[in-house]
């Protein structure tokens, strides 16, 4: 009996070391890549819009439901992705039950680049759906 715990003690530690090891090797490789780039590996700007018929179009669908003091936080961020505005577009899907939030949608919209494609999807009613 002692000898099987013993067994199943030795293996449980093994395991643990073979899992730190593994973490220390990743961490090592990290640090290797970071300090060899300098952050270079972040695309600036000039980057992106030399770039951007490279990059695959991309939509973002943002779903709201009765949320007016975060969609225009969400819509600021999305404004400020750091991606092509031709080969980006956002849906923003909205359930909510008020006009407070399309309200807010609206004069956000105004405000942020027009480059970005932004569609107002609004179901006025949840029936049928979760």
């Amino acid at each position: 009996m002692f000898e099987m715990s013993y067994g199943a003690y030795l293996c449980g530690g093994l395991v643990i070391i073979i899992f730190c090891l593994h973490r220390m090797f990743l961490l090592l490789k990290y640090f290797q890549h970071h300090l060899k780039n300098d952050g270079s590996s972040i695309p600036t700007q000039e980057m992106v819009t030399t770039l951007s018929d490279t990059y695959p179009k991309v939509t973002v669908q943002i779903p709201i439901y009765n949320e007016p003091q975060v969609v225009s936080r969400v819509m600021r961020s999305i404004a400020e992705l750091r991606y092509p505005a031709s080969r980006l577009e956002v849906q923003i899907l909205d359930d909510s039950d008020d006009n407070v939030t399309s309200d807010i949608i609206r004069r956000e919209s105004v405000q942020i680049d027009q480059k970005i494609t932004m569609h107002h999807v609004r179901r006025h009613s949840r029936r049928g759906f979760k």
